[in-house]
């Protein structure tokens, strides 16, 4: 996982699979479900959710033609080459992203960390299939108690 996830998604990605490696007979559902529930109660630091890159040139010289990420958010942000810019993903707007904490799209970060586990609990032998549909579906039973 690259440098640019966020701290809290690296954090439990790295608890899941040190968990499956040192403790391969013992069930890693409920360590994952555990990340799950952080993020469908929010209990995480917003700051470690951001994902983050550097600029690499001043954001005016990236191409103005294209949608360029780092180029949007080094102008939204104010930052210049060398900083670094952050977003948050989101389902707020047409983008995907925002720099907004309050637009921050739980199903988006669910469906990024199940992304980077499913390989790793496929090759060990779990149900993905039925995980996959308890853990991102989950949510959505949730937030209509809550609502």
């Amino acid at each position: 996982m690259n440098r640019r996830y966020p701290k809290w998604m690296k954090r439990q990605i790295e608890k899941i699979v040190t968990h499956i490696i040192t403790n391969p007979d013992v069930d890693a559902i409920p360590i994952i479900n555990q990340a799950f529930e952080e993020l469908d109660y929010g209990r995480f630091d917003p700051k470690d959710m951001q994902f983050t890159t550097q600029l690499y040139k001043h954001p005016n010289q990236y191409p103005e033609d294209r949608n360029i990420r780092v180029r949007i958010l080094g102008l939204e942000l104010g930052a210049d080459k060398g900083e670094i810019v952050y977003w948050y993903e989101s389902l707020a707007n047409e983008k995907g992203y925002s720099t907004k904490i309050k637009d921050l799209s739980i199903k988006k970060y669910k469906e990024i960390l199940w992304n980077k586990m499913e390989d790793v609990l496929q090759t060990t032998g779990y149900d993905i299939e039925k995980i996959k549909s308890d853990l991102l579906y989950k949510s959505e039973s949730i937030a209509m108690i809550y609502r």
